[in-house]
């Protein structure tokens, strides 16, 4: 079990699937158990269309980083 950050929101997940996953790590989460480790440009190109779409509340949106870093 490890934690993850969801952009300011902090919840337990099962490592189970990713043994060597890393602090700092990005990861796919789906139903508490992380199942796919993604490269930091993926994952933050997926947040902003996430932003963009509005699929992301607001306030969560607003603490994750965009794409150029701001």
């Amino acid at each position: 079990m490890g934690l993850a950050d969801f952009g300011g929101v902090v919840a337990e997940v099962c490592l189970e699937y990713l043994p060597d996953i890393h602090v700092g790590d990005y990861a796919i989460v789906h139903v508490g158990f992380a199942i796919s480790r993604i490269d930091e440009d993926v994952a933050l190109r997926t947040l902003a269309h996430f932003r963009e779409l509005e699929i992301l509340k607001a306030d969560v949106a607003e603490q994750i980083p965009s794409v150029d870093g701001h």
